[in-house]
């Protein structure tokens, strides 16, 4: 049996707590504000040192579906569900069966999808104990939603090019990518083939290796991603990436990436734009994977990869216009993004 525990915090309208010692299950389920439609965002299974980080990474992550939702039209409202790991613990079928129950109680409240730590066998298995889950269609096929997440980050990096140097030419330009996972892999293939060259850093050096051997990619360590001489510094792993700390050594002219939360806080966007780099607001060039859960949501006659597509490539559009304002007012770009999205939910 699952017991569940509500915690009261300021300006989210959900913080639940799920406990079934039973199937080692112990999960949070955030929602932040669902004034535009149901509450969506991915399940992240993860080992957290407490509860405390947890939650304060739900939060954050729950605030940021929120914007990135409200910022590209779309009907949603922010919310993101963690299933809490112990060390070394694995996810397993009971943790996802109690999951599904405490989803099902939510009744529409908040629709789950696919994140760090889970796969596309684990988003069949919760569509089979629940209507409530995105990215997956009538037949239980899954969409692989990381191919529109990567587009629409290529689709802003061209954008931020062309905004800084006057093209969306990418063909000899260095990008340094953190991160090889469903979306940084793909975007590291989309910006080879664009003549990119690619300096990639990632916690699994398999992944590293088959980036360096399949696309000529250099390897560096994880801990000196944020000091990599490039053009373009691109966060495709965890949050935080760019900090009070990490801004000193910053040797690049342009931040795009496919990571949620890039920034340790929104002073650190102020920063960046004094110093003149030009920084991709994150939830506003990671939209990709939202646009299409989206389309999947509302479409009742199938999925249409080309309505994906075009409604993914907006994202080109939607960040020339921040970054054009952003110059115009001396504001950073991150907090036109943010004043877009608050204004949209009237917050």
């Amino acid at each position: 049996m699952v017991v569940l525990t509500k915690h009261t915090l300021k300006d989210y309208e959900l913080v639940l707590e799920a406990k079934d010692p039973s199937r080692s299950f112990h999960g949070l389920f955030i929602v932040h504000n669902t004034k535009l439609g149901p509450g969506v965002g991915g399940l992240r299974c993860k080992y957290y040192a407490c509860t405390n980080d947890a939650i304060t990474d739900g939060l954050r992550l729950a605030k940021g579906m929120t914007m990135k939702s409200a910022a590209a039209d779309l009907p949603f409202g922010g919310a993101k569900s963690i299933i809490i790991l112990q060390k070394n613990q694995k996810k397993t079928p009971e943790m996802l069966e109690a999951y599904s129950e405490v989803l099902n109680d939510l009744q529409g409240k908040y629709y789950s999808a696919v994140d760090l730590g889970t796969s596309d066998d684990d988003i069949i298995s919760l569509a089979k104990k629940s209507p409530y889950v995105l990215g997956i269609d009538d037949q239980l096929n899954t969409i692989d939603l990381s191919y529109y997440t990567a587009w629409g980050c290529l689709k802003g990096i061209q954008a931020a090019a062309n905004f800084k140097w006057g093209s969306t030419n990418l063909q000899g330009k260095t990008i340094a990518i953190q991160g090889l996972g469903s979306v940084g892999r793909k975007l590291a293939e989309h910006l080879f083939w664009a003549g990119g060259k690619l300096i990639v850093s990632d916690i699994d050096q398999a992944r590293v290796q088959s980036a360096v051997r399949d696309l000529g990619a250099i390897a560096k360590p994880l801990d000196q991603f944020t000091q990599q001489a490039c053009d373009i510094l691109s966060p495709c792993a965890i949050g935080g990436t760019i900090s009070s700390e990490t801004i000193l050594h910053l040797n690049c002219e342009i931040i795009a990436g496919g990571a949620n939360n890039q920034l340790a806080n929104d002073d650190i966007g102020i920063a960046i734009h004094d110093s003149g780099i030009l920084y991709a607001p994150d939830f506003i060039i990671n939209a990709g994977g939202l646009v299409a859960a989206a389309i999947n949501y509302q479409n009742k006659q199938g999925f249409s990869a080309r309505q994906c597509r075009d409604n993914t490539n907006k994202i080109y559009q939607r960040l020339h216009t921040i970054f054009c304002e952003s110059n115009e007012k001396k504001r950073a770009t991150n907090a036109i993004a943010n004043q877009l999205a608050t204004h949209k939910i009237g917050l």
